[in-house]
């Protein structure tokens, strides 16, 4: 019962901190949701890594208006991490 509890409040947590957590963690039950984001933060750690070593043109399509997924934020940091990356920010990415 107490991981029950832990996962809640890491999950309250991260809903104060990234505003589209919030509904993800309606939909989701807290542990579901802290083990998926632990999964994120696992894989962005072995991406990162490898991102500047990229080589081949990117465009990036990110949109202001992504209920999930924080692009907004990610597209620019995508873009530094990234050597040949071009962003391209729209409201809706592509269903603008």
């Amino acid at each position: 019962m107490h991981d029950g509890l832990q996962a809640a409040q890491y999950a309250d947590g991260l809903q104060k901190l990234i505003p589209q957590l919030g509904y993800l963690s309606k939909i989701l039950p807290p542990a579901v949701l802290q083990w998926k984001l632990e999964l994120l933060k696992q894989g962005n750690d072995v991406v990162k890594r490898m991102l500047p070593r990229i080589q081949q043109r990117v465009f990036l399509l990110t949109a202001d208006g992504d209920l999930l997924i924080p692009s907004k934020e990610e597209g620019p940091r995508l873009q530094k991490l990234l050597p040949r990356c071009r962003l391209k920010v729209t409201l809706y990415g592509c269903l603008q």
